[in-house]
């Protein structure tokens, strides 16, 4: 994707959010209201940066996107599970986890 987005998090359950950026570094952030445990209420994801979610443990979680530049599906690319894992080896565990 060519922009950058600000993910927000509103209410329910906390969530975790996966990024790889392009030289293939993951990170992972805790998005929810508990300050005061690491978690953060919102968190960008740069432009070009793969990203992925879900919920801790059980229930919902109502977060949001602001994207900027504004999203178009032109700019969209979702690689497949196989081209993921041969670009990035050392994540396949991860990578498996999200994807079909």
């Amino acid at each position: 994707m060519l922009s950058d987005e600000v993910w927000h998090h509103y209410s329910g359950a906390s969530l975790e959010l996966h990024t790889i950026n392009r030289d293939g570094t993951h990170q992972r952030v805790e998005l929810g209201p508990q300050l005061q445990h690491g978690e953060c209420p919102q968190w960008v994801v740069p432009a070009g940066t793969l990203q992925a979610a879900r919920v801790i443990g059980e229930g919902f979680a109502l977060c949001g996107c602001t994207v900027a530049p504004g999203f178009d599906f032109a700019d969209f690319d979702m690689p497949s599970r196989s081209a993921l894992s041969l670009r990035y080896p050392a994540l396949t565990d991860l990578i498996e986890s999200f994807t079909r």
